[in-house]
């Protein structure tokens, strides 16, 4: 079965698997650019409301390629539907809450080479090798990108979204030590002196890589190790912070980061294959140069 006869598939026995209270939701394909270039197959979610959220299937295809249980599928898939449009929020003033400095919008860090396109159609900046572009944040894993055309947008400038994005994810950000992800334990104080590593991400666990931005945000880092940092990009959403004295190996590091992106990272959500330098006396972040 193709992707999109998967889709089809998908979309005419949907109608099947709602309650009652979903029964008048319609369904469509929808194919979407997503960062770096990579195009995702969504069924979009119309419940005549004129937010019609997408629920990607591309992993569900692939699974069904190594696993044809397309019952199990549709089932999960409508679990996941109902569950999304429970927590739809009315998003007919969204955009004017940003201007009253509500937390919704937040900066998006991406690979500047490869989205070229993208910048082309919303507002921006460039920082070392990458881009930031901003979202507003509707819910858990719910995210509209602010594009140049996006009316209400039009009354800010991108340097006051920019300082009320980068105020935002501060507020959200969160470390965790290697001790704490193999144990699941997060909040309590990391032990830094046998895992001299810090993941950095955000509360809600997406867009932590924009943690970069905020350089009083990496001081805090670097005075929990009392040492310059190199800094690691493992995503979009999280990056790693390690001692500069650690991890002295530039080759290797870079090596280390080349081979994560390519075994272990989504196309969607790859940021850099740089190693950067965080100058604890300065608090300037730089690329690391071989």
């Amino acid at each position: 079965m193709t992707k999109e006869n998967f889709a089809e598939e998908l979309r005419n026995r949907l109608p099947e698997y709602m309650p009652d209270r979903y029964k008048n939701l319609t369904f469509s394909e929808k194919k979407t650019n997503k960062n770096n270039g990579v195009e995702l197959t969504g069924i979009l979610v119309d419940d005549g409301s004129g937010c019609a959220p997408a629920i990607y299937i591309d992993k569900m295809y692939d699974n069904f390629c190594d696993k044809p249980d397309f019952e199990k599928i549709i089932r999960n898939l409508a679990k996941t539907i109902v569950d999304v449009m429970d927590s739809k929020p009315d998003t007919d003033n969204i955009l004017k809450k940003i201007k009253e400095g509500f937390t919704h919008v937040i900066p998006k860090l991406i690979n500047a080479e490869k989205n070229q396109e993208l910048l082309k159609n919303c507002p921006h900046r460039f920082f070392l090798d990458l881009a930031v572009v901003y979202e507003i944040m509707l819910g858990t894993n719910q995210f509209i990108l602010i594009r140049n055309g996006m009316s209400d947008y039009r009354g800010m400038t991108e340097e006051e979204l920019y300082d009320l994005a980068v105020e935002n994810i501060r507020n959200q950000k969160q470390f965790i030590s290697l001790a704490q992800m193999f144990a699941g334990i997060v909040g309590e104080e990391a032990d830094l002196e046998e895992f001299p590593m810090l993941i950095v991400r955000t509360k809600c666990k997406t867009h932590g890589a924009g943690i970069m931005l905020c350089e009083d945000v990496l001081a805090e880092v670097a005075e929990k190790f009392q040492s310059d940092l190199y800094i690691l990009p493992s995503s979009i959403h999280e990056i790693i912070a390690i001692p500069a004295d650690f991890g002295d190996d530039v080759a290797r590091l870079k090596d280390w980061v080349n081979s994560v992106n390519q075994t272990e990272v989504a196309p969607e959500e790859f940021l850099s294959n740089s190693v950067y330098f965080f100058d604890r006396k300065t608090k300037r972040l730089s690329i690391v140069e071989e």
